[in-house]
């Protein structure tokens, strides 16, 4: 039997009345295989058993997020998460209306009222998620984005990814990390419920009506700094600066983030090397040291 009839299968042992017409799974994605379902509604089934661990988490968080926030977020409606074996496990959601969206074109593609609208979305959705009290939260998430977190990953940097750097690109990434983590007011915020991959390819777009429709991919939600969230729009080397800076119009407290901001943004492409090294994906590992090597 096929994965994709396994997954009809498991489906269906939990909700015989919904009639499956078409299913066609979708590649891509580390944790979780996806089957979409009469091209309506989206299930993600966990690879393994930590996969099932943060799906389990992810959903609990999207349960609660629900009617809380100006954009729509995945809304677990099918959900089968007390399997004993995490084959039999998945979560299904409607699709949200709209496609993904590069932020960073955002400035060259449509004019300065258009923008800061769009700007205004976004702030207004970062503002509700960050300002959800972790109280409220029916998990207790990881708390990420401290100075140990930051200093694994540099030390992960440093042993695995430093000799396959030439020796200007070495220096570049000492001199970004080392002032970073020395000052320890880099690290007195208090920790919110943050998205964690607030980018490009995670939010909706609907360009007839020039405006997001959605917010997706909460896998790497936890407690941490907001600044993270606004890093994604801030981007590699500022390309989305002018637009991450229009968010400061309704969401102020953002300004005050920015150099936060900007030290995460210039830890992405090494993130994306090191992922790419430590799971086996050469094309990855290639795109993100490309500026050191």
């Amino acid at each position: 039997m096929s994965k994709e009839s396994l997954h009809i299968a498991a489906i269906q042992r939990v909700y015989p009345n919904l009639e499956i017409q078409s299913a066609q799974h979708r590649t891509g994605g580390q944790n979780n295989d996806i089957l979409i379902v009469n091209s309506a509604l989206i299930f993600r089934f966990p690879r393994y058993a930590e996969a099932f661990q943060a799906l389990t988490d992810e959903t609990a968080i999207l349960k609660l997020l629900q009617a809380k926030l100006p954009l729509p977020t995945p809304n677990p409606i099918y959900a089968h998460l007390d399997a004993l074996d995490f084959n039999q496990a998945f979560v299904g959601y409607p699709m949200i209306a709209g496609e993904s969206v590069d932020i960073y074109q955002l400035e060259s593609r449509f004019d300065s009222h258009t923008c800061q609208h769009l700007a205004d979305q976004l702030a207004d959705f970062l503002k509700a998620l960050h300002g959800i009290s972790p109280a409220q939260l029916p998990i207790k998430p990881a708390l990420h984005d401290d100075r140990a977190y930051w200093t694994d990953l540099y030390q992960r940097i440093h042993a695995k990814l430093f000799p396959l750097m030439r020796a200007a690109g070495r220096e570049q990434v000492i001199n970004h990390f080392e002032p970073y983590l020395a000052l320890a007011q880099h690290f007195d915020y208090t920790p919110v419920l943050r998205h964690g991959d607030f980018g490009t390819g995670n939010i909706l777009f609907d360009a007839t009506a020039q405006q997001f429709t959605g917010v997706i991919d909460f896998g790497s939600a936890a407690l941490g700094d907001p600044a993270t969230d606004l890093a994604a729009i801030y981007g590699w080397r500022g390309r989305g600066a002018t637009f991450a800076r229009r968010l400061f119009k309704r969401y102020p407290e953002l300004e005050a983030m920015l150099s936060r901001a900007q030290f995460y943004a210039g830890t992405f492409l090494l993130q994306e090397a090191l992922f790419g090294l430590e799971n086996n994906e050469p094309e990855l590992i290639a795109s993100g040291l490309e500026p050191y090597i």
